[in-house]
């Protein structure tokens, strides 16, 4: 039991303190508080308050809504008797808030989980994108796969890092402070102050950690998004045209190049037009666009890519030109798809060489997954136990009180007839299964993020206290009664 020697007033060592002073950090009573009247102005239109200074002007006009009346009103301010500072709280508010700072600071500790899933979602969404496109043979690019597996690898060693810091925190700063304020008292506020500017410190280094990590993972998400952006353009444009395009079950695709226009051949009779161009690893087929009102394409020629080679043309007259066994084909292009062409055309020739034949390096990517909810988990079993020590305090008296007599024990009830205690034990044991499966589906949508932490947390303690109740009621319907404890 506390001392009533640490809630005494120091000033008149008689009466309990009942005020904190920020200023000097004076605990007193209600007798030993010095008053000061204040006068403050009321906008009768909109309601703000001002507290006018000493030596400012009186105000013409309320500053939130422009209206110029206002009803004037005196409030008596406690002032501390040391320093006369106002700024002066009560002991019991204090506490609370004390309490209340404890569990936002350690609620805190799953901000960093938010961005955590984020990043997941972000690298999940690539995977996705990416083993899309290998399902429609886009093979290009084949570092993607271990850029994306090096991501996810990435965020497990963050996310153990993590839970690391967060671990030390709460068996260190955090289990200090819910102690101090599980213990109490006036003597002690300004410790748990320093407590929680230590604490509010360490937590601002573990998000900028968490998220300087996060940031430099979601550029390189970024770039890899980049490239599946480009891929899939050319994927949407083979899907669009394959039945024009009529590939082969080996042939692959390579790219596409829309906004090219055919300008003529040494031998084919075709018309010239605009239209797109594709390119596979057999194939350079041309797709011409027709209509003005509603368009469309029709295949203009292919050519086997076996028999062609490709010269480029720069300057002022820019082109580029397929040569076949038979004669030559011209297009002209974009400054874009002319800078390229050639890198598509050998991409394409070599393809095998320079495309992803790893098949299990897909099926290792199929698998990669990095779970959030052993993160949470963890995250809110420390904090559980942080705030229990918090509640314990609310749950204390701020004074020592006398001790009543101790009541006289319950008289017992007589047994329960065989069948009566049979029915009873199926109704607790129905209630126990219910309870269960409670537990069960809370749990389920904790891991989904579908309830908040606080009610998770207030939820499981509630139906875990009906479990625990349960089973006693069961044990003794079966006969079974408590062992007295107690020196011999």
């Amino acid at each position: 039991m506390r001392l009533l020697e640490e809630y005494v007033c120091p000033l008149c060592r008689q009466r309990e303190a009942v005020y904190y002073c920020g200023s000097c950090f004076l605990t007193f009573c209600s007798s030993c508080a010095k008053r000061r009247n204040a006068k403050y102005s009321i906008c009768e239109k909109c309601g703000a308050v001002y507290y006018p200074d000493g030596e400012a002007d009186p105000l013409d006009s309320c500053l939130s809504c422009g209206h110029d009346s206002f009803r004037v009103g005196v409030k008596k301010l406690v002032v501390c008797p040391r320093c006369m500072s106002e700024d002066v709280v009560d002991l019991a508010r204090k506490r609370e808030e004390q309490a209340a700072r404890l569990r936002a600071v350690t609620s805190s500790l799953l901000s960093s989980s938010s961005l955590i899933l984020n990043l997941i979602n972000f690298a999940s969404k690539a995977k996705s994108r990416l083993l899309d496109l290998r399902k429609k043979k886009f093979l290009h690019i084949p570092r993607l796969e271990e850029d994306i597996l090096g991501v996810y690898e990435a965020i497990s060693a963050l996310k153990l890092k993590a839970l690391s810091k967060a671990e030390i925190m709460v068996s260190g700063l955090v289990s200090r402070a819910a102690s101090l304020v599980r213990e109490w008292s006036p003597l002690r506020v300004k410790e748990i102050e320093m407590y929680f500017e230590q604490l509010e410190g360490a937590l601002r280094d573990y998000r900028q950690l968490v998220e300087k990590e996060c940031k430099s993972l979601e550029e390189k998400l970024g770039e890899i998004s980049s490239i599946l952006d480009y891929l899939e353009f050319h994927k949407k444009l083979f899907e669009e045209f394959r039945w024009l395009l009529d590939m082969e079950e080996s042939e692959k695709p390579v790219c596409a190049l829309p906004r090219v226009k055919y300008v003529g051949s040494s031998y084919l009779t075709s018309s010239k037009g605009v239209g797109t161009l594709f390119l596979t690893t057999k194939k350079v087929v041309f797709l011409k666009r027709e209509g003005v009102v509603r368009r469309s394409f029709k295949k203009h020629f292919f050519l086997p890519l076996s028999e062609v080679e490709l010269e480029v043309r720069r300057g002022l007259r820019r082109s580029f030109t397929l040569k076949t066994g038979k004669g030559t084909v011209s297009f002209t292009a974009p400054p874009q798809v002319l800078e390229s062409v050639e890198d598509y055309f050998a991409l394409a020739k070599n393809f095998d060489e320079n495309s992803q034949s790893d098949r299990s390096l897909i099926l290792k990517l199929e698998g990669a997954t990095v779970g959030l909810s052993d993160f949470r988990r963890t995250i809110a079993s420390l904090m559980e136990s942080t705030l229990k020590f918090s509640e314990g305090s609310d749950k204390k008296a701020a004074t020592p009180r006398q001790s009543h007599s101790p009541l006289p024990p319950p008289r017992p009830r007589p047994p329960l007839p065989p069948a009566a205690r049979q029915e009873k034990l199926l109704e607790l044991e129905k209630k126990k299964f219910s309870i269960k499966r409670n537990i069960m589906t809370l749990k389920e949508l904790w891991d989904k993020g579908e309830v908040s932490l606080e009610d998770y947390l207030k939820m499981l303690r509630r139906l875990e206290g009906e479990l625990y109740e349960v089973d006693v009621a069961i044990r003794k319907a079966r006969g079974w009664q408590p062992q007295p404890t107690g020196l011999r």
